[in-house]
């Protein structure tokens, strides 16, 4: 750090030190706990920061002086610091030159011990040596350990306030100049060890003599020295100093109250004004206690009821609050302090009234419950409200301006000010529950948690198949409307009762002659049926339509009943020597098979098996047992036969790759056809294979309605002559 900016710094902290000690004590020496260590400028010598000795000294004969001063770690005892200052005499020509530690300058302008050229002064012009004060202390307190070798021999502690001037305490034992002598403290003190002994401390407390003649107070000038004679005492005496304190009288007195007429309760500032020094922090008393009393009602401080305290060296005010005392109007109020112990001037007398308050009670809600207790009472007396609940209401707290007070339904409490109470009551919880009987009947809905009070509404639909009753509860009907309304006073358990529909199965054969078919009646909804189809000598049973759309192919029809049912059992006349020849691709879209039809006994049949593009044919077979590897397999009928063509999946279908574009797919009307070259025939073919619809084309760009077409997946087939493709369409609604 430049040399400067550490100067300036150091200076810094030491004014914000002074300054915080000041505020508490009145003006005190800088550096007074010699914490903080300064090198001179380019010298090496090291001091503590605004004290001074031989080493910055001034005069002829100052470059034959050291500083005679260092730095120690042995402090008094109790102290907050780590740091004291050791003064310690040397021998100059064979002269004994006492260690000598001052707030000022040295000059050594004499080479007599007590020549009226040695002095130390206080020098105006350079800051680092002199002491402003503008306030005349009471007493000096300094810490010392003084060890020497002679029981005579005499350290010394003298501090001169002085006015402004550059005041000299010359070594032959004058002042100078004389005129602007303020007062002085001064103690000589033998030693408190022996030389190089133990570190025996002792605090002095040195009063100032206001001797004047002058009383502008400008400065202060301390010194310090092993020896109270120039040139006396041994090389081996030394002397430590630590904690330096300014003491100044202390006042104590209480500020004007801001009126002489109280109420019980009732917040007051007392201020009081704290000068001098409290509690020395050299001496580690206890923190000084300001506490503001109240007299009884006669005026009289023998046992003083407490306002308030504060812990504080300076000037301040204390919150206190009236306490509950009885109406007088000779009462009075004061301050005290306990460290420096002094009772504060200007008592004052003051009146106190005992006041009335208004408690008021409400319930929330209104209908929630009562309240009682509220009215007019003193300051100080008991008062208990009680909440009682209403029916469907459980008591919850009390609250005040909205803040929870108590979960107590009877508050006892001591009344203080006015209060606005309210009970505060909580509608107690139901549950409504609610099913479906049957359960797969209908469905129900409403139920829940209910407030007491709260209007409910539960509603039952019925399912398809089924009728609404009516509501039951524990057995007895309590509604028989759908939408059941009610004001809930308690947990309800609520069941809403359906009734299955009747429907009816009606059932003949076709032709009339053909068999006979059971099973026809009224039932249920959701009920299981069965018709059976029994065919008579020359039938056979086809299968089972309603409204001439197959329903199922076997003679004993199972299904559940969910509405009225008109079955025809249809069948077959058995013609002699006349068979049926059945023929099935699989899967659906792997071919196309033919052959299949109606058949004479011994005539030849061939079914062929054509692939689908991207399929390959495997074989026919027939009840799961192969039965030909060849695509067209020719034999002689002599039954009826039931043959699948098996395909095989090569390649995946084609769906708008480079092929051709299809769009817009899916479509609920016309699809595009844009091929990569000229198509002879576009065919449309369902998931089974059966073709639908097929358009001879010539061209690239072509377009093909669907519009007859139920929606749904079909494919697509475009023949180009040497090959086809097969792409899946989507017929949208």
């Amino acid at each position: 750090m430049h040399k400067n900016r550490k100067k300036t710094f150091i200076l810094f902290v030491l004014s914000a030190l002074s300054l915080n000690l000041s505020a508490q004590y009145g003006p005190q020496l800088d550096n007074s706990g010699f914490e903080q260590w300064t090198n001179r400028d380019e010298l090496t010598v090291s001091e503590p920061t605004h004290w001074h000795s031989g080493g910055t000294a001034t005069g002829s004969f100052s470059g034959l002086l050291s500083s005679q001063i260092e730095q120690s770690t042995h402090v008094r005892p109790g102290s907050s610091g780590s740091k004291s200052v050791r003064i310690y005499p040397t021998s100059v020509l064979g002269i004994t030159a006492n260690g000598n530690l001052t707030n000022g300058r040295m000059n050594a302008g004499s080479m007599s011990a007590t020549g009226s050229g040695n002095y130390n002064y206080t020098q105006r012009a350079e800051s680092a040596f002199n002491t402003p004060i503008t306030q005349l202390p009471d007493s000096l307190s300094v810490w010392v350990c003084f060890r020497s070798s002679s029981t005579s021999s005499r350290a010394q502690v003298k501090a001169v306030v002085h006015g402004n001037a550059d005041y000299k305490l010359i070594a032959n034992g004058t002042e100078e100049p004389a005129e602007m002598h303020v007062a002085t403290a001064v103690l000589s003190f033998t030693r408190t060890s022996t030389a190089n002994g133990s570190y025996n401390w002792q605090r002095l407390s040195i009063p100032f003599n206001n001797s004047g003649p002058c009383t502008d107070v400008r400065y202060i000038l301390m010194t310090a020295t092993t020896n109270e004679t120039p040139g006396s005492g041994s090389t081996n005496d030394d002397l430590f100093v630590d904690d330096v304190l300014l003491i100044y009288n202390p006042t104590l007195t209480m500020g004007q109250l801001e009126s002489d007429h109280f109420q019980v309760n009732e917040w007051t500032t007392i201020p009081f004004t704290l000068s001098g020094t409290m509690s020395p922090n050299n001496l580690n008393a206890d923190p000084n206690v300001v506490i503001a009393q109240l007299s009884d009602a006669n005026g009289n401080f023998d046992n003083p009821t407490e306002l308030g305290r504060k812990t504080t060296q300076e000037s301040s005010s204390i919150m206190a609050r009236i306490p509950d005392v009885t109406s007088g109007e000779h009462y009075r109020i004061r301050v005290i302090s306990t460290n420096y112990p002094m009772v504060g001037g200007n008592i004052q007398e003051v009146s106190i009234t005992v006041p009335t308050y208004t408690v008021s009670v409400a319930a929330n809600p209104t209908n929630g419950g009562t309240v009682s207790g509220g009215g007019t009472y003193n300051f100080g007396q008991s008062c208990t409200v009680t909440a009682s609940a209403n029916t469907g209401f459980t008591f919850s707290h009390w609250t005040e301006n909205g803040n929870y007070v108590t979960s107590q339904a009877n508050y006892t409490f001591t009344v203080e000010g006015d209060r606005n109470l309210v009970a505060n009551f909580t509608a107690n919880t139901y549950t409504v529950s609610v099913a479906a009987n049957p359960s797969n009947a209908g469905t129900v809905s409403g139920g829940g948690t209910f407030t007491y009070g709260q209007s409910c509404t539960v509603t039952a639909s019925a399912n398809t198949g089924y009728t609404f009753t009516n509501w039951t509860e524990n057995g007895s009907v309590v509604s028989s409307n759908a939408n059941y309304t009610f004001t809930v006073e308690g947990d309800r358990n609520l069941v809403a009762n359906f009734t299955a529909n009747t429907y009816t199965v009606s059932v003949a054969a076709n032709p009339n002659n053909g068999g006979t078919v059971s099973g026809g009646g009224s039932y249920n909804y959701g009920q299981a049926c069965t018709v059976i189809a029994t065919s008579t000598d020359g039938y056979t049973f086809l299968n089972w339509t309603e409204n001439g759309s197959v329903v199922s192919n076997d003679a004993n029809y199972s299904f559940t009943v969910t509405g009225n049912r008109s079955l025809v059992a249809n069948f077959n006349e058995q013609l002699p020597d006349t068979y049926n020849i059945n023929v099935s691709p699989n899967p659906i879209i792997g071919g196309i098979v033919t052959g299949g039809g109606t058949y004479d006994a011994d005539q030849q049949c061939t079914v062929t098996a054509t692939p689908n593009p991207n399929y390959n044919f495997i074989n026919w077979t027939e009840d799961g047992e192969e039965v030909s590897t060849e695509a067209s397999y020719t034999f002689i009928v002599a039954g009826n036969r039931n043959l699948v063509a098996n395909f095989q999946y090569v390649v995946g279908i084609e769906e708008n790759g480079s092929s051709c574009h299809i769009y817009p797919n899916p479509t609920a009307s016309v699809v595009s056809i844009t091929t990569e070259r000229a198509a002879q025939s576009i065919s449309i073919y369902d998931l089974y294979g059966r073709l639908l619809m097929k358009h001879s084309v010539d061209g690239e760009q072509l377009e093909i309605d669907l519009s007859d077409l139920s929606p749904g997946a079909y494919l697509l087939q475009i023949d180009y002559g040497d090959r086809t493709t097969v792409h899946r369409v989507i017929k949208a609604e």
